[in-house]
């Protein structure tokens, strides 16, 4: 009698605990949190070899926008991934942004088109543009020194798997 009841004590709070995460899982994307999923990567056909990054998603004009302003770090292996609805010239700054970052310049051939090594934090009004020179569907940032790191380099084909 006492397994009986304490089995269903056991399902019940596992099934709490489950309805509690789907809860809060689906409120995070509509609180501005980053869309991170574990599936979400760019791989670069680097000159050592593949290295892959987990990418966080900015698809929507706000994430556009925000980027990866604020943030005070950047986990080694990962960065954001900028999806656009198709190939056109591209313009980033570093406004607001507080780590210094690689941006990797990506057309819908899913080539890289352009990079800038080692862009800095822009704290004033005036912040330097970076250009993709070429039209670009795709835009990574990454912590400065990976591409230098990875040999990755202009004319390189990308790999990217997006999970939505």
């Amino acid at each position: 009698m006492k397994i009986a009841i304490t089995l269903k004590w056991i399902v019940l709070v596992a099934i709490a605990i489950l309805i509690i995460l789907i809860v809060v899982m689906s409120i995070a994307p509509l609180a501005g949190g980053p869309d991170i999923m574990t599936g979400n990567t760019v791989t670069f056909s680097g000159l050592s070899g593949p290295v892959t990054l987990k990418a966080e998603i900015a698809d929507t004009p706000q994430e556009h926008s925000r980027g990866l302003m604020k943030r005070e770090h950047l986990d080694s292996g990962s960065g954001m991934l900028f999806i656009f609805d198709g190939d056109s010239q591209r313009s980033f700054w570093m406004k607001d942004t507080l780590i210094p970052l690689d941006m990797i310049f990506i057309n819908s051939s899913l080539d890289i088109v352009h990079i800038e090594v080692d862009a800095q934090p822009c704290k004033t009004p005036s912040c330097p543009r970076y250009n993709s020179g070429q039209p670009a569907m795709y835009v990574v940032e990454t912590n400065a020194g990976f591409v230098h790191e990875h040999g990755i380099v202009t004319g390189q084909k990308v790999g990217v798997h997006v999970l939505i």
